[in-house]
């Protein structure tokens, strides 16, 4: 029963992105990214005399978390092949240049055919899904072929499928996977409550370690450092138009700030709101000319990590939205406070950022303005507030090097 319907869903996923496919750029990239997925697998394969490691992510977030993982095996066991495959377009199109992967490719839909298509051809050593993604036709060709395969980086939550009634096939699925790394105690409770029987681990989460890397990998912008000049900042990253209009405040409240502002999307429709939204914004393109100003909109997309380090205050997006706050360790890394919005209790560290006395919660417009003027006045505070939230930081470090030894200890990568 539960088979009948997933294979349905499957059905209807399909059909509803190749109808969607007419009117949306994300769903054609979506399709026509896996028409010719199989012939470019074989060509490669029969190019590629290296045993093969498939890590697969869902979109970029998934992507960067794995990152650090992914590198650690290039380093270490060279004669390896990666093969990363993804689900979403919004994951392979800015990744298909990644240096540290053989191959990149779609993951074709899951079925009983097209995962045994792909697993034949591949023919993986070892097999990594991180964080989400539950394919039952992959998982249960991986695991009849006793290939190891591993999830890490995973979180649950009582209202996902596992720990429902309704959950038979998706606890089946759980089953396929040689062991599982989970970020919190939280989730390990959950998945010994869904009946896994598989090994299963703490190992933290390894956005951590990737955000530390990528600290420790800053170099300076300069188009940044003449627009500052030495002016108090405060940058603004992944926004939404829910945060540009309180931003908007803060810019009329607070005339000796400097703002950077980095929105979520950096296409020109949304780029030209957020400019209706801040009419005193430069963007970066007429900042690279020399245009100063005092509020500088960034329309482009690989910048905001760099961004956070000139910050004396950041604020992350999507916290007055309904999927609420984006990535606050990009920020937190660089011993900086972190302001968000009331949208935040999904993601454990935001709230584990909060409880270690790194981040403040913004409810409105008054609360906004309150706290910024606070921070603004109070040099000292500021200061304690973001070593807070960079010790916090540091503190989760280690994922990575947990999950390679627990690799390496059950010799999964041997040549």
């Amino acid at each position: 029963m539960y088979l009948l319907l997933y294979n349905l869903f499957l059905r209807l996923y399909v059909g509803v992105a190749k109808l969607m496919a007419f009117r949306n750029a994300k769903a054609a990239a979506w399709v026509a990214g896996r028409k010719h997925t199989v012939r470019d697998l074989q060509h490669w394969k029969k190019s590629n005399s290296k045993p093969v490691i498939w890590i697969h992510a869902a979109s970029l977030g998934e992507f960067e978390q794995g990152k650090p993982i992914i590198e650690a095996i290039r380093q270490q066991h060279p004669n390896y092949a990666i093969l990363i495959s993804f689900f979403s377009p919004s994951g392979l199109e800015p990744s298909k240049h990644y240096p540290h992967a053989d191959n990149i490719c779609f993951l074709p839909m899951d079925g009983k055919k097209t995962a045994s298509t792909f697993i034949d051809i591949v023919e993986p050593s070892l097999a990594i899904f991180i964080k989400y993604e539950f394919w039952y036709y992959y998982l249960t060709a991986l695991h009849s072929r006793k290939i190891p395969t591993l999830l890490i980086a995973a979180i649950f939550r009582k209202d996902q499928p596992f720990f429902k009634w309704y959950g038979q096939l998706h606890r089946k699925m759980l089953q396929t996977y040689s062991a599982i790394f989970v970020q919190n105690e939280n989730s390990l409770t959950l998945l010994h409550e869904a009946g896994y029987t598989g090994e299963a681990m703490i190992s933290g989460d390894s956005r951590f370690d990737r955000v530390a890397a990528i600290a420790t990998q800053f170099s300076p912008l300069s188009i940044i450092e003449n627009f500052i000049q030495d002016r108090t900042t405060l940058v603004a990253g992944s926004t939404w138009p829910k945060d540009h209009i309180l931003l908007q405040e803060m810019v009329q409240e607070f005339p000796d700030t400097c703002f950077i502002i980095a929105p979520h999307h950096v296409d020109a429709s949304s780029i030209q709101t957020a400019c209706k939204q801040i009419p005193e914004a430069v963007l970066y393109a007429d900042a690279e000319k020399g245009k100063t100003g005092r509020v500088l909109l960034i329309d482009r997309i690989g910048l905001l990590t760099k961004l956070y380090h000139y910050a004396d205050i950041t604020w992350i997006g999507g916290g007055f939205d309904k999927d609420g706050v984006h990535n606050v360790l990009e920020a937190a890394v660089y011993h900086k406070p972190v302001l968000f919005g009331p949208v935040y209790h999904k993601y454990a560290e935001a709230i584990e950022l909060i409880e270690a006395g790194g981040a403040i919660v913004m409810h409105d417009g008054a609360t906004s303005k309150e706290r910024l003027k606070a921070l603004l006045s109070d040099v000292s505070e500021r200061k304690m507030i973001g070593e807070k939230a960079g010790n916090y930081v540091a503190s989760k470090k280690g994922a990575t090097e947990r999950i390679i030894h627990w690799i390496q200890l059950n010799r999964l990568l041997t040549n």
